[in-house]
């Protein structure tokens, strides 16, 4: 009777062992999803748009205009470019993010266009495939 108590002792512990083992860990303190990053970005890309907007309604807003354009702080922004579709202003630009965790981060990118309409309401922002932001200002 001693021997059975003992295994069935020894077969407990292996199995709550293994339960242990496989039983799912909270992600280390700091580490984001990629789901995470993207809805980053997706934020990054309104608030973008809020300053073109504003820039717009100060004046035509051209390519010249938008280098010396200042990003604001915390904004991963990429290069932007300038197009006219119909009376609409068309600005297409790339946000950027981390995920994973703290100690192995991976980057993503994004591309999203701003249309900033004639009457200055609020515009609009879509993402478009990541290569619409290797287009040239003059391209499509």
């Amino acid at each position: 009777m001693a021997v059975f108590g003992t295994v069935l002792v020894v077969a407990a512990v292996v199995v709550l062992v293994r339960v242990m083992e496989s039983w799912p860990h909270p992600p280390p303190a700091g580490t984001t999803s990629r789901a995470q990053a993207h809805a980053h970005m997706r934020q990054d890309a309104l608030r973008y748009a809020d300053v073109l907007a504003t820039a717009d309604r100060a004046g035509p807003l051209t390519q010249e205009r938008l280098r010396t354009l200042p990003t604001p702080a915390g904004l991963a922004i990429g290069t932007a470019t300038v197009t006219e579709r119909g009376p609409s202003t068309v600005v297409t630009f790339s946000t950027h993010a981390t995920y994973g965790s703290p100690d192995r981060r991976t980057g993503t990118t994004a591309c999203y266009q701003a249309t900033l309409p004639p009457d200055h309401t609020s515009p609009t922002v879509a993402e478009v495939p990541t290569t619409r932001c290797d287009t040239p200002p003059d391209g499509p």
